[in-house]
Order: structure tokens, then C-alpha cells, then sequence
């Protein structure tokens, strides 16, 4: 057998020796994309772990903002049925975050018991794989969160997608409340409007009216000046009767306008 070994030809030493060192490097390799896979996959459980706390946040604020406005939402829709559709949508839609955001805490307190679990059976928890000490405790609830991953990304897109249809909600029901106001103003510009007409026609109707009393003052303190000077002949005014029926009657085809 040694001399066997011995004849062995240095290209037969190589290729062996090549094929130990590309069997290391394989396995450590995949240490390497495990390892990266599992860091990975924790930072992935912790980024959406944190996105559920905006999504929480996020929503208790437009929940807020709708049980802040139903007075509005119900007198849209008594005016016009459009704002009460708009308004029911957007509650609907929040309903549906609600459960999303529910359903993902779920499987994200799925994820955290599991890995409490096999942290308490192992006592140090991740013999199922070799990585360094530094990084047992974090691969802990990554194998944990792997399961579960699929459906917590599904659930975190179709966040997404509903929060993008609140956004649509929200321009739609500002849409309606500029409208609504912008009907508004347009109704009482119009009533000032004809209430300013009727306004000047009343005073243009008054002045006329002002006009004509003054003519037949004017006409009365003027026969009585006549009459007075027809009584009274001694007056420097006096008249003769022919002048006086003249300017009575003068005084009786002046126009009263």
C-alpha cells in the first residue's frame, strides 16, 4: 500500500488535494450563506416588526380621524349620496387594516413563542446549525420566523395595497368636502347677489317715490301761495283772475314724475 502511495503521480497528489480543499470551501460556504441567511431573515423579522408599529400607529390616526367627522360624513349624506359611499368605503377599508395588522401580529407572536421554546428545550438554543455564539441568540427567532415569512410578507403587501386605496379614500372625501363648500359659497354669492338687486330696486323705487311727494309739496305750497295772493289784492303778488286760472291750470299739467 506505501509503495502503491508512493508511485502515485504528483497530477493524482494534486487533483486529491484540490478536491479535500474544494470539499472545505464548499462547506464553509454554505456556513457563510446559512449564516447570511439567517442574519438576513432577523433583520427582515425586525423591519417588519417595526412596520407594524407604524401600521398601528398609522392607523389609530385615521381611525381617529373618521369617529372625529361623522357629523360631516352624515351630512353629506343627506345632501348628496356620493360623500356617504366615500365615507363608507374609507371605514371599510380601515376595517380590513385592522384585521391585516391583527393577522400579522399573530404570526409574529407565533414566531417569538416558537422561539422561546426551543431557546428553553435547548438551554442555548441553534444546535441545529454551527454559527458562532455571538449570533445563537438571534438565530433563534430567525429559524423561527422562516415559517411564517411567506404569509407575513403577503400580509405586509396587501398593507400596503390598502393603505395606498385609504390614501385614494381620503382625496376622495376632501374632493367631496371642497365641492361641498365651493357649492356652498357659489349659493350665498348668488343669494347676496339677488337680494342686492332687490335692494337697489327698492331704493330706486323709493327715491321715485320721494321724487313725486316733493313735486306735489312743491305744487300745493304753491296754489296755496296763489290762493292767498288771489284773497288778498293789497299784495304786491296780486294777480288777475284771468293769471290766476293760467297758472292753475300750469300748475295742473305739470307731469308729477
Amino acid at each position: 500500500m506505501t509503495y502503491s502511495y508512493q508511485n502515485d503521480s504528483p497530477l493524482s497528489v494534486t487533483a486529491s488535494i484540490a478536491g479535500i480543499l474544494t470539499f472545505v470551501v464548499a462547506i464553509l460556504a454554505a456556513a457563510y450563506v446559512r449564516i447570511t441567511y439567517l442574519r438576513n431573515a432577523d433583520s427582515e423579522y425586525f423591519q417588519v416588526k417595526a412596520s407594524l408599529s407604524w401600521y398601528k400607529t398609522e392607523s389609530t390616526w385615521m381611525q381617529d380621524l373618521v369617529s372625529s367627522s361623522p357629523s360631516l360624513a352624515s351630512e353629506n349624506e343627506s345632501r348628496d349620496r356620493t360623500g356617504g359611499m366615500e365615507h363608507e368605503m374609507y371605514t371599510f377599508v380601515m376595517d380590513q387594516l385592522g384585521k391585516l395588522e391583527e393577522r400579522l401580529l399573530e404570526l409574529l407572536t407565533e414566531a417569538e413563542i416558537a422561539a422561546s421554546k426551543q431557546s428553553d428545550e435547548d438551554g442555548r438554543g441553534g444546535v441545529w446549525a454551527f454559527v458562532p455564539s455571538r449570533f445563537r441568540g438571534r438565530t433563534d427567532i430567525a429559524m423561527s420566523w422562516l415559517p411564517v415569512r411567506a404569509k407575513a410578507m403577503e400580509l405586509v403587501r396587501q398593507r400596503d395595497a390598502l393603505g395606498s386605496r385609504v390614501l385614494f379614500a381620503q382625496m376622495s372625501i376632501i374632493s367631496s368636502r371642497v365641492r361641498d363648500q365651493e357649492s356652498r359659497a357659489r349659493k350665498r354669492e348668488e343669494s347676496e347677489l339677488e337680494r342686492m338687486e332687490s335692494l337697489e330696486t327698492t331704493v330706486h323705487a323709493q327715491n321715485e317715490k320721494l321724487d313725486k311727494l316733493e313735486d306735489l309739496i312743491y305744487r300745493t305750497m304753491h296754489r296755496s301761495r296763489v290762493d292767498e295772493d288771489a284773497q288778498n289784492p293789497k299784495h304786491g303778488n296780486y294777480q288777475s283772475p284771468t293769471r290766476q286760472r293760467s297758472t292753475i291750470s300750469e300748475l295742473e299739467n305739470l307731469d308729477p314724475t
